[in-house]
């Protein structure tokens, strides 16, 4: 390896050499791309510095100390020289306490933690992570050149979970590693695979490394890791939430990772955060007295199927709670690439992967959304429960009973939450309801009429809904099941039932359910995939009415027998007063339907901390589930008195009538 030696003169020369690669790199890769006619942003580094290559130096750093370089390294200069980006950094590094502990995660040659290392002291500790190994023999080199043996180089890689991982090194300079290949591709414009190298590094977490070494309260962390932030955080979430660690420095690489999401994850954990260039941040630790008690550690989340309910409902309700510091999506599963990666645009740092098992080889969250086909559910929700996962999964819960069963076992014994996404639940207005019924404020319901159907327009990405063997049915099992769910739960158990519809050997479009509950109630439920129904629910008590207009969040109509008038009320929060205690005077109006289904999420996640019971759990779920399958299975052919004698007869014999 030829050397460059130390000299005042040879600082300055290569200060000069610095200058005008910094040059190259504003505008040599513009004039390149015109030439060539592609995007390559690093073409000029690999052009200009090929004559450098193999050859190292020893300078001065900013601070007098000694750090040896590669001169075909732009990484390894701005280490030596700095950025006038970080200008603020040093200034923080240097005001560090005597004796304090450093973590420098993505420390590359040493740049921060030499400076670091100067501040704390020989009684202090700078550990010093790098997972690219001629980084990590450098750094080495480094700390030994300034005799700083309590500077420690640790050749790993810092993440959400302990193992191994796939790193991309890329071909022009080392500082450009990342273990996200989305990261990679932005750096490369898609040419990851031409202009990396990809190796298998060891992966340790804060958390696991803060116990071993027996370490609780640590001056710094510095986090510089190529767009795997948020994996970092999520590793150190136990540390974080006991207030170990008093200040970060974070440099968020967007637009792969969104500043808002890191941010709000560090206030989560009650943390200061102010901007010091735009692309770094600063957190420092709130005093006690100012941060959340018993704060809780960020959930992960992985959402398994992109079809249209993930992309109309799940990604905005994940975006919005990711935003909060709440929660990360740190996965996504699709048979179909294209679904993962449009659903990846709201979350461009989770990993997108082809099925759940694919997944779960690499990543373990905290909470798996199940938004697949109905006939997957059981087995996905099993096969989750038995790493320790906790569910949340889409209505209908599953196709049998016997499945429900199966999934309700699964989470018992693995001591995981199974909640199901009847999020109807979570409508002011249906819960207004409830307390009405319940209460016998209108005395006890005597009749009922839910309507509810439309010519069918979900944008559907699959055909399942419309096979029965994968669906398990069509309009009943399918928005059918919100309708019965909320049946059960105003009304109570079901005495006798008799149930219609036009399957005839395929899924049903329309349907008609006649119920006598326990309770002496006697109605029907009548559901139409293929033409246009009132969408309202009317129920007949002793003394009055109350009719619930489908998907309206915020309005109950009731009226009293005998009365000429009706009100149409809209529903609101009861305040509180400053002491905490529920007054007779009305709040703010209720959210809406957007800010209700994310209520199920917030429900979800409360659960899993310990902090509130599921609002539906797999057992609620599974009576809507009996009482469908109840229905399949004494099933007659509807009425349908507009076909022709030659038609019924055709229409009997599909239906096996």
């Amino acid at each position: 390896m030829n050397f460059f030696q130390l000299t005042k003169n040879s600082t300055v020369s290569l200060r000069r050499l610095f200058s005008s690669f910094k040059f190259l790199r504003r505008h040599a890769p513009s004039f390149l791309n015109r030439l060539w006619g592609k995007e390559d942003e690093f073409a000029w580094q690999r052009m200009t510095m090929l004559w450098l290559k193999g050859r190292n130096a020893l300078v001065n750093n900013r601070f007098g100390q000694i750090m040896s370089v590669r001169l075909d390294s732009l990484g390894d200069l701005y280490a030596a020289f700095g950025r006038k980006e970080e200008k603020n950094i040093p200034e923080i590094l240097c005001a560090l306490p005597s004796g304090g502990v450093v973590l420098d995660i993505g420390a590359h040659i040493g740049g921060f933690s030499l400076i670091a290392a100067r501040a704390v002291g020989p009684s202090g500790r700078v550990h010093a992570f790098e997972p690219v190994s001629s980084n990590a023999i450098l750094l080495e080199q480094n700390a030994g050149l300034n005799q700083m043996d309590w500077l420690k180089a640790v050749h790993a890689a810092v993440g959400r979970k302990a193992g191994f991982i796939e790193l991309h090194i890329s071909d022009t300079d080392t500082m450009w590693a990342s273990t996200r290949v989305t990261w990679a591709n932005v750096l490369h414009h898609g040419m990851t695979s031409a202009h990396t190298i990809s190796q298998s590094v060891p992966v340790i977490t804060v958390d696991h490394f803060l116990r071993k070494e027996g370490i609780q309260n640590v001056a710094l962390m510095k986090i510089d890791v190529e767009a795997a932030e948020l994996d970092v955080l999520a590793g150190a979430g136990a540390s974080l939430a006991a207030g170990y660690i008093r200040q970060i420095i974070v440099e968020v690489h967007g637009p792969t990772v969104k500043w808002g999401d890191v941010k709000a994850i560090l206030n989560h954990y009650g943390y200061e955060v102010r901007d010091l260039d735009g692309a770094e941040m600063h957190a420092t630790l709130r005093p006690q007295a100012q941060r959340m008690r018993n704060v809780s550690r960020h959930v992960s989340v992985a959402l398994i199927g992109c079809g249209a309910v993930s992309e109309i409902l799940y990604a905005n309700a994940l975006d919005k709670l990711a935003s909060e510091g709440v929660i990360e999506t740190v996965a996504l599963a699709d048979p179909n690439p294209a679904r993962a990666v449009k659903i990846g645009k709201t979350f461009p740092t989770a990993r997108q992967y082809r099925s759940l098992n694919q997944m779960l080889t690499e990543v373990i969250p905290d909470l798996v959304i199940i938004a697949a086909p109905h006939q997957c559910h059981a087995d996905m929700a099993v096969t989750c429960f038995k790493r320790g996962i906790h569910v949340l999964c889409e209505k209908p819960m599953a196709v049998t009973t016997a499945d429900c069963d199966r999934m309700i076992a699964a989470a018992d014994k693995a001591g995981s939450l199974l909640a199901v996404g009847h999020f109807r639940r979570f409508f002011p207005s249906c819960q207004v309801i409830k307390d009405i019924l319940a209460a016998g404020l209108l005395g006890p319901v005597r009749s009922f009429r839910f309507l509810e159907g439309e010519t069918y327009s979900w944008p559907a990405q699959s055909i399942s809904f419309f096979k029965r063997a994968e669906a398990g049915g069509g309009v009943l099992i399918d928005a059918g099941a919100h309708t019965i769910d909320l049946l059960l739960w105003w009304m109570g158990e079901v005495a006798e039932v008799e149930y219609q519809d036009d399957a005839m050997g395929g899924v049903e479009a329309n349907c008609r359910i006649s119920l006598k509950m326990t309770n002496g109630a006697e109605g029907m439920v009548q559901l139409s995939r293929d033409w246009p129904l009132p969408n309202y629910y009317i129920i007949e008590c002793e003394k009055g009415w109350i009719k619930y207009e489908c998907d309206i969040v915020d309005t109950v109509e009731w009226g009293i027998y005998g009365s000429n008038y009706g009100l149409n009320t809209q529903v609101h929060m009861i305040a509180e007063s400053t002491a905490g205690v529920k007054t007779q005077k009305l709040g703010a109006a209720v959210p809406g339907f957007m800010e209700c289904f994310e209520s199920q999420l917030r429900n979800v996640i409360a659960a899993i901390h310990g902090k509130e019971p599921l609002r539906v759990s797999g057992q609620d779920a599974r009576n809507s589930v009996a009482l469908i399958e109840k229905c399949y299975l004494n099933r007659k052919l509807l009425d349908m008195r507009w076909l022709d004698k030659m038609e019924l007869q055709r229409v009997k014999e599909l239906a096996n009538v």
